[in-house]
């Protein structure tokens, strides 16, 4: 699922988004 991965986005960055509703909200695991 494309909601749990980052993307890189430079040498050492890393990108992602968090959205809270919808068809693309991110998944969120409690453990």
């Amino acid at each position: 699922r494309d909601t749990l991965l980052a993307k890189k986005t430079g040498e050492n960055t890393y990108h992602f988004d968090v959205v809270l509703q919808g068809e693309n909200e991110t998944v969120f695991f409690d453990v």
